[in-house]
């Protein structure tokens, strides 16, 4: 598979720098080389898919505790249909359906279950597709501790990718007393 060519591979190879930089794994070439194989044939595996910008944190999350094959595997499984759920797929497909659900989801238990931060964030000219986006695309892995993402990823395989949503709620609600502090300047 990975001799055959995949119109991805340049995007893949923007984002391999940017992909955990701190992590030894990724500090060398060989391990961003196995990330970059793992991606480009996850590309040319679902070329309906292909490649999309987030999905390098979870591939690169799933290299630190496993062998190429078996994060490609896994990759798999996280990103494919389960249990009659649509998986994470559709977050990254090109009508990125499934995101704007999550998002829409989101503040919709936000305005619910945390009526503080849902004004505040409101008063402030905030939507969840301002913060969320990158949250939900990456798995956290982009924009938080490792272990947050590594946490994330063992709640997806044994929950479901419903579970993503109230992961999302679990960080808002951590950080609540700080958000209510923050300007639209902080908190962007």
């Amino acid at each position: 598979v990975l001799e055959e060519v995949s119109g991805h591979e340049n995007q893949i190879q923007k984002d391999l720098n940017r992909t955990y930089p701190n992590e030894g794994l990724f500090k060398t070439e060989e391990g961003k080389e196995s990330l970059f194989r793992v991606l480009k044939a996850y590309s040319i595996y679902d070329r309906e898919l292909g490649y999309c910008q987030g999905m390098n944190f979870i591939a690169g999350c799933l290299l630190l505790h496993l062998k190429e094959d078996d994060a490609f595997c896994a990759l798999v499984t996280l990103l494919s249909h389960r249990l009659n759920s649509p998986g994470l797929r559709t977050l990254f497909l090109p009508s990125m359906k499934g995101l704007q659900e999550l998002l829409q989801e989101l503040n919709k238990h936000m305005a619910i279950e945390f009526p503080c931060i849902h004004s505040h964030l409101e008063k402030e000219g905030i939507v969840p597709s301002m913060y969320a986006t990158q949250w939900f695309m990456s798995l956290f892995g982009s924009c938080g501790p490792l272990c947050l993402a590594q946490d994330t990823i063992d709640i997806l395989l044994i929950d479901g990718p419903h579970m993503l949503l109230f992961c999302a709620l679990a960080v808002l609600k951590a950080n609540e007393s700080a958000i209510l502090e923050m300007s639209f300047d902080t908190l962007v």
